[in-house]
């Protein structure tokens, strides 16, 4: 052995220091970070989603307008919380409650032909229905009209497929 050789070093019989054998793994690791990070991101907008359609109908149950969603808290999530958030809020949103839990708005001064017509337009704007992502996606995808923008469209329909 030679004097001046590394004890610790390893060389193969040619006299050569064989590559470590973990050549790639950052490639590896950052591309999975950046598939965690992907997929985080669609939980964290799912769970907003689903949490504000569960605003929506249980505030539509309860006959209270939806324009209450926006004032309620984080930590309220499912029906029975909500409904008793609103009942706890009541009187802050003018809101009167009958004997049997129901909520229903107070009387104000406001013309009745304005309150009807109002009404209408809620029963649309909640019976109407918004176009899917998926229908979305495949319109805008058989309209695109280049290479890159087909590219970029397939790539947001597979992360919102994931």
């Amino acid at each position: 052995m030679q004097d001046n050789e590394n004890e610790y070093e390893q060389t193969n019989e040619y006299g050569e220091t064989p590559k470590p054998s973990g050549s790639g793994l950052r490639a590896q690791l950052e591309a999975v970070l950046t598939e965690k990070k992907t997929l985080e991101d669609n939980l964290l907008k799912a769970n907003s989603e689903l949490r504000e359609r569960s605003i929506a109908d249980t505030l539509s149950s309860l006959g209270v307008s939806a324009k209450v969603a926006k004032f309620i808290p984080s930590d309220v999530n499912d029906k029975d919380s909500i409904a008793q958030w609103v009942t706890d809020n009541a009187d802050v949103f003018n809101i009167q409650l009958g004997g049997n839990q129901t909520v229903t708005p107070t009387q104000s001064s406001v013309d009745p032909s304005i309150v009807a017509g109002a009404n209408r337009l809620n029963l649309l704007s909640s019976s109407a229905q918004s176009p899917s992502k998926i229908q979305d996606i495949e319109a805008r995808i058989a309209s695109a009209s280049s290479k890159e923008e087909l590219e970029s469209l397939w790539a947001e329909a597979r992360a919102y497929l994931l």
